[in-house]
């Protein structure tokens, strides 16, 4: 009798990928238990592009500086991680703008200030529980 490929007959075990699918379908409810958005595939980028234009009512300066630092800062270092894989650990490594020297402090806190504010609003549309951005120790 052919077996599927992966699995043991003997033993019963399931294959890899068996495993892994049964892992991400109790992250997914978990997610849901919990009220979470479980749209795993959409990015940071595409969140903070989202974001900004639910943005009605912004004086065209801040509209300008929160697309400046999204362009310029937050999509390159960010843009790319599915909601999924974005914890603490991933968004506080992207921030060091000052101290790798590209920026000074100033700008540094406006850019965290946008994203920081970005990442409340996710949390209220219940796509990540905390905000990373709020733990951030920001130089002087």
């Amino acid at each position: 009798m052919p077996t599927r490929r992966g699995s043991s007959p003997a033993s019963g075990r399931a294959s890899h990928r068996h495993r892994r699918a049964q892992g991400e379908l109790e992250e997914l409810r978990r997610r849901l238990d919990v009220g979470q958005d479980v749209d795993s595939k959409q990015t940071v980028g595409e969140w903070l592009e989202q974001w900004l234009a639910g943005k009605v009512n912004l004086r065209a300066t801040t509209r300008r500086s929160y697309r400046q630092h999204i362009d310029d800062y937050l999509i390159p270092q960010l843009g790319s991680i599915p909601w999924s894989g974005f914890a603490p650990p991933t968004s506080l490594r992207c921030l060091p703008l000052s101290r790798s020297g590209r920026v000074g402090p100033v700008t540094a806190r406006r850019v965290h200030a946008t994203l920081r504010s970005a990442l409340n609003a996710a949390v209220k549309q219940q796509r990540i529980m905390v905000n990373p951005a709020v733990h951030v120790e920001l130089p002087r």
